[in-house]
C-alpha cells in the first residue's frame, strides 16, 4: 500500500517529466458541480502543467486550454441538473432537505447514455481521479478498467471514504464534519449524538445509498459480474480531502490521506495589484 502511494505521488507532485514519459490520466467526474470543479481544476491544472496528457469528463467547461488537455461533456450541467431542487429555495420554505437520491440516479441514467462515456471508457490511462461524492455509480468502470484510482472529495471525508484506505475514525472523537458546535472536543452528550448520526448515516448509506448506486452500473453493464460497491472503493490507492487543521482541527491521517485544503485558493498578491487604496 505504502508503495502504491509514493508512486501516485511521484506522479502528481514529481518533478517534471518529458513528454515521452507523461502519464495518461482522466479525470472522471460527470456529475460534478461548480464548487467541485474549483477543487479539481488546479489538481488538473498543475497535472498539465508538468506535461502529463489529461482528459476530462464533466458536465462542465473548462477553461484550461492546453495541448495535452482534452476535455468531453458528459451531459451539460443545465440539463443533468435541472430536476434537482435549489436547497436555497427549500431552506427558505422551511422544508426539510431531503437526500436527492432518485435525482442522482437519474442523473446517473443520462451520464451512462451518453457517448461521451463510451468515448473515454474506451481508451486506456494510468490513472484515474473520481470525485468521492455523486459519482459511485460509475465504480462499475473502475473495476472494469482495473486503472489504478484516486477519490477526491471535496470536503472532509466521512469515515466510510477515508475506511477505503484503512483509517477509521471513531465517531465518540471526532465529529461528523468540521463544523457546527461539534469539535474533537465535545461533550459526553454531543460524543453519544455523533455516535448515534454516524450510525445511522452508515446504516442509511449501505442499506439505501450502496445498492441504488450499484443497480446503475449493473444494469448498464449486464454481461459482467461486479463486487459490491465498497470492494470496488476499498482498491483506492489514495484519497485527498478538502481540509486542514487550521481551519478545524487535527485528525490522525494515515500516509494514503492528503489533506488538500486551500487548495482552490489564488495568489492575494495578483489580486492586490489590481486593487486602488483611497
Amino acid at each position: 500500500m505504502q508503495a502504491n502511494v509514493l508512486t501516485l505521488l511521484a506522479i502528481i507532485f514529481g518533478a517534471k517529466f518529458y513528454s515521452s514519459e507523461a502519464a495518461k490520466i482522466l479525470f472522471l467526474l460527470p456529475l460534478s458541480t461548480h464548487s467541485h470543479m474549483k477543487i479539481f481544476e488546479p489538481l488538473i491544472g498543475e497535472l498539465v502543467s508538468r506535461n502529463h496528457e489529461v482528459t476530462l469528463l464533466s458536465s462542465l467547461h473548462s477553461e484550461i486550454s492546453r495541448p495535452n488537455f482534452r476535455q468531453y461533456i458528459s451531459v451539460p450541467a443545465n440539463i443533468l441538473f435541472a430536476h434537482f431542487r435549489d436547497p436555497l429555495e427549500i431552506r427558505r420554505s422551511k422544508e426539510n432537505l431531503r437526500f436527492p437520491l432518485a435525482e442522482i440516479v437519474d442523473s446517473c441514467e443520462q451520464v451512462f447514455n451518453s457517448s461521451s462515456l463510451t468515448i473515454v471508457m474506451n481508451s486506456t490511462y494510468d490513472l484515474i481521479f473520481v470525485n468521492g461524492f455523486l459519482s459511485n455509480c460509475l465504480n462499475g468502470l473502475l473495476h472494469l478498467k482495473s486503472t489504478p484510482f484516486i477519490i477526491v472529495t471535496t470536503m472532509v471525508a466521512p469515515s466510510f471514504v477515508s475506511e477505503r484506505v484503512g483509517s477509521f475514525w471513531p465517531p465518540s472523537i471526532l465529529p461528523l464534519m468540521n463544523n457546527g458546535d461539534y469539535t474533537d472536543a465535545m461533550s459526553f452528550k454531543q460524543r453519544l449524538l455523533n455516535t448515534g448520526m454516524y450510525w445511522v448515516s452508515r446504516l442509511v448509506f449501505s442499506q439505501i445509498f450502496m445498492p441504488a448506486m450499484e443497480s446503475v452500473y449493473t444494469n448498464h453493464l449486464r454481461d459482467h459480474v461486479f463486487p459490491s460497491l465498497t470492494e470496488i472503493e476499498n482498491n483506492a490507492s489514495l484519497v485527498m480531502m478538502n481540509s486542514h487543521f487550521s481551519m478545524g482541527f487535527n485528525r490522525p491521517l494515515l500516509p494514503a490521506i492528503v489533506e488538500i485544503g486551500g487548495i482552490h485558493c489564488e495568489d492575494s498578491e495578483s489580486k492586490l495589484s489590481a486593487v486602488s487604496f483611497l
